[in-house]
């Protein structure tokens, strides 16, 4: 499927109104943290955008991989779903090889534990933002391997 400015366009506004109401942990509008991931990656491709941009939907919201897939097709579908974290499966043992195995989903995930890192100071929890940032950092350091 040929991604036009028209559907990057769409996918921006499709993402704000899925995150519409949520907030982050700073009290800011979520959707601000998918867009600076988006941004991040948006130079290799716009595959890479969506991706980026959609990092959370699924997870977080009530959108499906079936409405991303109606509009954005089967590989920004395959991109998101190899990107969303199941409440039940292992995060290093399970999700983070699946996403290492889908190149729009483990550039997305570097872009998105990068961004993270970068907002541990709104965590005023020492040991928690300490455990974070952490986890973050083994991310980064098994996705660039």
């Amino acid at each position: 499927m040929q991604i036009t400015p028209e559907l990057i366009a769409r996918g921006y506004a499709f993402a704000a109104d899925f995150h519409r109401t949520q907030l982050d942990k700073a009290g800011e509008p979520y959707i601000r943290h998918p867009i600076r991931v988006a941004f991040e990656v948006a130079h290799m491709g716009p595959e890479y955008e969506l991706v980026g941009l959609f990092h959370d939907l699924v997870e977080d919201t009530a959108c499906t991989l079936d409405d991303i897939r109606k509009i954005w097709g089967a590989t920004i579908a395959d991109g998101v779903a190899a990107i969303t974290h199941h409440e039940d499966e292992d995060y290093f043992a399970e999700y983070l090889p699946r996403v290492m195995q889908n190149l729009h989903a483990r550039t997305a995930k570097k872009a998105d534990a990068n961004d993270n890192l970068k907002r541990l100071h709104q965590i005023s929890d020492a040991d928690k933002r300490a455990t974070m940032e952490a986890k973050y950092r083994k991310v980064l350091g098994l996705l660039s391997g």
